[in-house]
C-alpha cells in the first residue's frame, strides 16, 4: 500500500504540488455543504408531508394490546419515524448527485479557495453550536440536563472546562508549530505511543471491572438485568430460542450456551463473561485508535474520550454513582460493531483481499444472530461500503468489488440461515422465525418507550453531520480516483453510525445518545488527526488546523473527566469485589434455598418474581410454561396465554412473589381458582401447588 493511501487525505508530501489534493478537499467541502442543504430540505418536506398525510394511530386501541402496567409507556412517533427514514434513504442519492456535479463541473476557482478556508470552520461551527449549552453536555458534566452551569455553585466544573480549553489550545498550537513530521513522542520527550498503549490498556481494565462484575445478591430484581439474563437462564436449562421463548435483545443466549454448558451458569459467571466481552471489544477499539490516529497526544485524548462513553462510564461516575449495568448495550450491542471495525481496518490495510471480506461477512452474520439491531448496523456497514465502492469506483476492479459484495451478502445470510436450521433441529417442536424481531415490531410500530427528538440545536445533529461528512468525502475520493484508507474507514464508520443511530431516533434521551455516539467520536478524531498532520506537512493552510479546536476541546474535557473519576472507579472496584466475597444481601440466597427446598427432583417450575431469571439460573430450573420472562411480557396476549397455560395444565411447582399483605398480585389472582398457597418464606415468596 502506498504511503498516500495509508495517510488518508492524499499524500502529505510537501515536496510536490498540492494543487490536486487541495482541489479535492475543496470539492468535498462544497459537496458536503450542498448535501447538507439538500437533506435539510428533504427532512423538512418529509416532516410536513408525514405530519399532514400520515394518520395518527389510535392510542386507545394500542393501549389494549399491552398489559396494564406498561400502557403509560406508549408514545407513537409515526410521523417522526417516517420523516427520519425518508431523509436517511435520500442521503446516499443526494451525496452521489452533488459529488458527481462538483467532480465534473467545479475546478479550483474562487469558490474553491473560499470553501477551503471557510468549510472546515463551518463543520467546527456545527460541532460547537450543537454541543455548547446542550442538555447533553450539562448531563455529562453535572448529571442534570436541566441545570445550567453557575460559576458560584459549579466552580469546579467551570474551572475544569476552562482548563480543558487552555490545554486544547496549547496542544494545537504546539502541534502546528512543530517542524518535524511524524514524531513518535509526546511533547518531544517522555511518553511514546507504545507506553501510552500500556497505560490505556490499564484504563480499559479499570473501565470494565469497575462497572460490570456482579453476583446474584448484587443484581437480584434489576429489571434491566432480567431482560438480558432470562433467555440465558432458559437456554442453559434446555429451552430453545424462537421455539420456547422470544428474546428482546437477540439470540446471544444460544451462542453463549456452549460456554455455560462447560463452566456452568450463575450470575457471577455470566457477568464475568460480559466483562471479558466488553474488554475484548474495548481492546479492539484501542487497536483501531492506534491504527488510525498517529499523533500520540491526540490518540490518548481520543481513546479516553471513547472510554468516557463506552461502557456508560459517565453515567456510573457522574449521573448515577451507585453504578448501573446496561449489559444490553455494553457489551451486547457493542462487541460485534467494535470487532467488525477492527477486522475491516485490517481488511482495508491488506488491500481488500477476498478471504478478509469473507471473515468480515462471517462476523456480520454472527452479529445478526447475536443482536439484531447492532447486527443490521454491522451487516449494513459492510455491504453498504462494498456497494458504494462498486458504484463509484471505476476501472477494471469494479467486477471484483461487485463479486465481493455478493459474496459478503450471501455469506452473512448463510450464517443466519445455518443458525436457524440449528435451532430447528435443536427444538422439540417448530420454531417461530417472526419471534426473532418481535420486540422491534412492538417498539417501532406502537412507539412503546419512545421519546421525541429535540428540534433545538443538539449534539445529535453534529453526529449525523459527521457521518454525512464521511460519506461525502469517501464518494468524492472515489470519483477523483484517489481512494484512501482514511476515507474508507470514515465511510465504514458513517454507515455503522447510521445503523446504530435509529436506537436514539426512537428513544431520544441524552443517555441513549451516549450509547450510539462512539462512531462519531472516532470519526471526529480521525478527521482532526489527518487535518493537523496535513498542516504539518504543508498540504493545507495552518489556519485550517484550528478548525479542529472543538474536537480537541471536547476530547480534553472528557479525558479530564475520566481521569478525575479514576479514584471513584478504584473505589467501586474494591467495593464490588468486597461485596462479592462477603455475599451481599441474603435475599437472593434465601429465595434460592426456599425454591430448592420445595421442588425436590423436579427440573422445571414456574417462578413469578422480579428476580426470576436469577432464581432460574441459580437453581438450574427451566420454566414449566413457554413464553417470555416477566419483564419482557409487554403484550396482554402473552400474559393471557401464560395464565391460560397454567390453568389448563397446572404446574406442580408455582412460586409467586406476594404483596406485602400476603396476597397474590393482580393479574395472577385468577390462578387461585386452580392453586393454593402452601408456604411462604420471609421475603414473601409464595409456594403454590394445584388445588386438586
Amino acid at each position: 500500500m502506498s504511503r498516500g493511501r495509508t495517510l488518508g487525505f492524499g499524500a502529505l508530501s510537501p515536496t510536490r504540488s498540492n494543487l490536486r489534493q487541495i482541489d479535492g478537499i475543496a470539492q468535498m467541502l462544497i459537496a458536503f455543504g450542498a448535501s447538507t442543504v439538500t437533506l435539510t430540505i428533504v427532512a423538512a418536506v418529509a416532516a410536513l408531508l408525514t405530519a399532514h398525510f400520515l394518520r395518527q394511530p389510535d392510542l386507545a386501541a394500542l393501549s389494549d394490546l399491552f398489559v396494564v402496567d406498561q400502557r403509560s409507556e406508549l408514545n407513537p412517533e409515526p410521523a417522526e419515524r417516517a420523516a427520519y427514514l425518508i431523509t436517511m434513504s435520500a442521503t446516499v442519492p443526494a451525496v452521489a448527485v452533488w459529488a458527481h456535479i462538483f467532480h465534473r463541473y467545479c475546478g479550483w476557482s474562487s469558490i474553491g479557495h473560499c470553501t477551503l478556508r471557510v468549510g472546515p470552520f463551518v463543520l467546527a461551527g456545527l460541532l460547537s453550536v450543537t454541543f455548547v449549552g446542550s442538555s447533553f453536555i450539562r448531563y455529562v458534566l453535572t448529571g442534570d440536563p436541566a441545570r445550567h452551569l453557575d460559576i458560584g455553585a459549579d466552580l469546579q466544573t467551570v474551572l475544569l472546562v476552562g482548563l480543558a480549553a487552555a490545554v486544547a489550545i496549547a496542544l494545537i498550537r504546539w502541534t502546528l508549530d512543530r517542524k518535524a513530521y511524524g514524531t513518535r513522542t509526546f511533547f518531544g520527550k517522555g511518553l511514546c505511543q507504545r507506553q501510552i498503549m500500556r497505560w490505556l490498556s490499564v484504563a480499559v481494565c479499570l473501565n470494565v471491572l469497575a462497572l460490570r462484575l456482579r453476583s446474584a445478591p448484587m443484581i437480584y430484581g434489576d429489571p434491566h438485568f432480567e431482560a438480558v439474563f432470562y433467555s440465558v437462564s432458559q437456554v442453559v436449562a434446555g429451552k430453545t430460542m424462537l421455539a420456547d421463548l422470544p428474546s428482546q435483545y437477540g439470540l446471544y443466549a444460544e451462542m453463549l450456551h456452549p460456554l455455560f454448558a462447560i463452566i456452568g451458569l450463575s450470575v457471577l459467571k455470566f457477568t464475568a463473561t460480559m466483562v471479558v466481552l466488553q474488554g475484548l471489544a474495548s481492546f479492539a477499539l484501542l487497536w483501531v485508535c492506534r491504527q488510525l490516529i498517529r499523533l500520540p497526544w491526540l490518540f490518548a485524548l481520543a481513546f479516553l474520550t471513547l472510554l468516557m462513553f463506552v461502557g456508560s462510564t459517565w453515567v456510573d461516575t457522574v449521573y448515577n454513582p451507585s453504578g448501573h449495568e446496561y449489559y444490553q448495550i455494553w457489551p451486547l450491542r457493542f462487541v460485534f460493531p467494535a470487532i467488525s471495525l477492527a477486522v475491516f481496518i485490517r481488511t482495508a490495510t491488506g488491500g481488500m483481499v477476498s478471504r478478509w471480506i469473507v471473515l468480515s461477512a462471517i462476523i456480520a452474520g454472527l452479529a445478526l444472530v447475536w443482536n439484531l439491531e447492532s447486527g443490521i448496523a454491522v451487516f449494513g456497514a459492510l455491504t453498504g461500503y462494498l456497494a458504494v465502492r462498486a458504484a463509484f469506483c471505476g476501472g477494471p476492479g469494479r467486477y471484483q468489488i461487485v463479486t465481493q459484495f455478493l459474496i459478503a451478502t450471501l455469506v452473512a445470510l448463510a450464517i443466519v440461515a445455518a443458525f436457524f436450521l440449528y435451532l430447528f433441529f435443536k427444538a422439540d417442536g417448530p420454531i417461530h422465525p417472526l419471534e426473532w424481531f418481535k420486540y422491534q415490531r412492538i417498539f417501532y410500530l406502537t412507539g412503546f418507550g419512545m421519546l421525541p427528538m429535540p428540534l433545538e440545536p443538539h449534539p445529535w445533529m453534529a453526529v449525523l453531520g459527521l457521518y454525512l461528512f464521511g460519506l461525502v468525502g469517501a464518494i468524492t475520493s472515489y470519483l477523483r480516483g484517489q481512494p484512501s484508507r482514511t476515507w474508507d474507514v470514515l465511510l465504514y464508520l458513517s454507515l455503522l453510525g447510521f445503523g446504530l443511530f435509529p436506537y436514539y431516533q426512537g428513544r431520544s434521551h441524552d443517555i441513549v445518545l451516549s450509547f450510539v455516539i462512539w462512531p462519531a467520536i472516532l470519526s471526529a478524531f480521525v478527521i482532526a488527526d489527518r487535518s493537523l498532520r496535513a498542516v504539518r506537512a504543508s498540504a493545507i493552510s495552518p489556519l485550517v488546523g484550528w478548525s479542529v479546536a472543538p474536537i480537541v476541546v471536547f476530547g480534553t474535557l472528557m479525558s479530564l473527566l475520566w481521569l478525575s473519576a479514576v479514584p471513584k472507579m478504584f473505589k467501586m472496584t474494591y467495593e464490588e469485589v468486597a461485596t462479592i466475597v462477603a455475599g451481599g444481601s441474603p435475599l437472593a440466597e434465601e429465595n434460592v434455598a426456599f425454591v430448592l427446598s420445595k421442588i425436590g427432583a423436579s427440573k422445571s417450575a414456574v417462578i413469578l418474581d422480579p428476580g426470576q431469571s436469577v432464581l432460574f439460573a441459580e437453581t438450574g430450573l427451566a420454566s414449566a410454561v413457554p413464553g417470555p420472562g416477566m419483564v419482557e411480557t409487554l403484550l396482554i396476549d402473552d400474559q393471557n396465554r401464560f395464565i391460560d397455560a397454567l390453568m389448563r395444565v397446572p404446574s406442580r411447582h408455582l412460586f409467586i412473589r406476594l404483596n406485602p399483605e400476603g396476597s397474590v398480585p393482580h393479574p395472577y389472582r385468577v390462578l387461585l381458582g386452580a392453586y393454593r398457597i402452601v408456604a411462604t418464606d420471609r421475603n414473601m415468596l409464595g409456594y403454590l401447588v394445584p388445588s386438586d
